[in-house]
């Protein structure tokens, strides 16, 4: 089941990347490459990793998972690139705007095509105690028994981490913003809710999305700039 949806997704962003529907360079397609080849390893030990975790859990990490939980909350998550457009809007500052339309485009579309997987795929959470290899498949219930697979946690936060990124020339907020975005897909095993391929899985799907809006829209302006100097050119 595993290979057959790593497979599907490989070919969609093949199919996507032939049609010219958006542009992969060589980094994004090796970020994919390894992540793909991450969430395939992570699959084999899912069980040994969630029992490692469970086993040492301790009272301060209990105290803060509530916490790096909400980072990876939808309504945060798009809730923060609405602070950002607004704060775009008052200040009159255009690469905020575009910034905060960026993440909200990529948490939308990243966040539906891991609501299609998981409602096509049907995988049991850990807590359902049915094992790493328990998938039901193709299912409409939205009880979220099965719906472990990918983590939507995982993937809000790193669409909308990995448009920040993009659009920030600083180093040390990259990580920063990383680091969130890792801590709240990481709550999500540690709270016994996904599997650790479900949150790797999950943050592929943001982190390549994010980088496709941002890379198509890099394109836009440059196309719509060249019309533009084209139009002058030929006007004068």
């Amino acid at each position: 089941m595993m290979n057959r949806i790593v497979c599907l997704f490989i070919i969609i962003i093949c199919l996507a990347q032939h049609a010219n529907a958006f542009s992969l360079d060589k980094g994004d397609l090796l970020t994919f490459f390894c992540l793909g080849t991450g969430v395939g390893l992570l699959y084999t030990f899912d069980s040994e990793i969630q029992k490692f975790v469970l086993d040492n859990q301790n009272r301060f990490l209990d105290d803060i998972s509530p916490y790096l939980e909400k980072l990876g909350d939808g309504w945060v998550d798009l809730g923060i690139c609405g602070i950002l457009y607004l704060n775009g809007c008052i200040s009159k500052d255009d690469d905020l705007k575009e910034t905060g339309i960026l993440g909200g485009k990529a948490f939308l579309i990243s966040s539906c095509l891991t609501r299609g997987l998981k409602q096509l795929v049907g995988r049991a959470r850990p807590g359902e105690g049915k094992g790493s290899n328990y998938f039901i498949g193709s299912h409409l219930s939205l009880s979220g028994k099965y719906e472990s697979f990918p983590s939507g946690h995982a993937t809000a936060a790193f669409a909308v981490a990995t448009v920040l990124a993009e659009r920030c020339d600083n180093s040390w907020v990259d990580t920063f913003i990383y680091t969130l975005a890792t801590l709240a897909s990481l709550q999500r095993v540690y709270d016994n809710a996904h599997w650790a391929s479900d949150v790797l899985f999950g943050a592929a799907i943001g982190i390549i999305t994010a980088r496709l809006v941002v890379d198509n829209e890099d394109i836009s302006i440059r196309h719509s700039k060249g019309t533009y100097i084209l139009m002058l050119t030929k006007h004068f």
